[in-house]
């Protein structure tokens, strides 16, 4: 098991935002970009910054409307034509890459193994 970060995204560096200060456009990438942002969102989504957190001295937010995003990636069935996966695919891609980056040290000691035998 590890602990990931979800992936950095062009899309999230220039988000609608809402906070102390107004709404502004800010990057969210590691700091409000929970897995929910990298549904297929409308243009009127945003995220509110809801807490500051003094450890990493920066605001955390959350997608307003979640349930809402949420709740239309559930119901489909089957692959819509028009939703956008492509963030999904990259969270996806983060979590393959993860995965194989896991299994090489062991896989190579494998690989090793079975070489000596051969040699052997």
């Amino acid at each position: 098991m590890r602990i990931i970060k979800l992936p950095d995204l062009p899309a999230l560096a220039a988000f609608n935002t809402i906070g102390p200060n107004g709404d502004h456009v800010a990057d969210i990438n590691g700091r409000a970009a929970a897995i929910e942002c990298y549904l297929d969102l409308n243009e009127e989504a945003r995220v509110r910054w809801t807490s500051y957190n003094s450890k990493v001295e920066s605001y955390q937010g959350e997608l307003e409307c979640k349930t809402r995003y949420m709740h239309d990636f559930l119901a489909q069935s089957e692959h819509q034509h028009l939703y956008d996966y492509s963030r999904l695919e990259a969270v996806l891609d983060t979590i393959i890459q993860s995965a194989i980056a896991m299994r090489e040290p062991e896989r190579a000691k494998e690989l090793a193994h079975v070489s000596g035998e051969a040699n052997a």
